[in-house]
């Protein structure tokens, strides 16, 4: 089974306004739902 989910660059991921900096770090969201699902689904 794949999941994809979709913490990336924009327009996944929110900019601040006139910086158009992330708000967010992907790879960190990344792992952090890495994390969950391996915890919730792996036995």
């Amino acid at each position: 089974m794949t999941i994809t989910p979709e913490f990336g660059p924009a327009p996944y991921t929110f900019n601040l306004p006139y910086t158009r900096q992330p708000v967010a770090d992907a790879w960190e969201l990344n792992v952090a739902m890495l994390q969950l699902l391996r915890e919730r689904y792996v036995a």
